[in-house]
């Protein structure tokens, strides 16, 4: 098992949304909460599932 871990933007970008997405899925518990580095940044273990945007519905075009 590794040790390595991902900033919030790394996992964004893997995820293929933005960080404040991120913060949005932590708040509403979809995503847990991740440890912090010393400087206060997310670290987030590698084998974290990568959470995917949900389809918008109901949109008017």
């Amino acid at each position: 098992m590794t040790n390595s871990r991902l900033r919030s933007g790394e996992l964004a970008d893997a995820a293929g949304v933005n960080r404040q997405t991120l913060r949005h899925y932590e708040r509403r518990g979809l995503l847990a909460a991740p440890e912090r580095s010393p400087g206060g940044h997310r670290l987030y273990p590698a084998e974290t599932e990568r959470p995917r945007r949900p389809p918008l519905t109901g949109v008017a075009a």
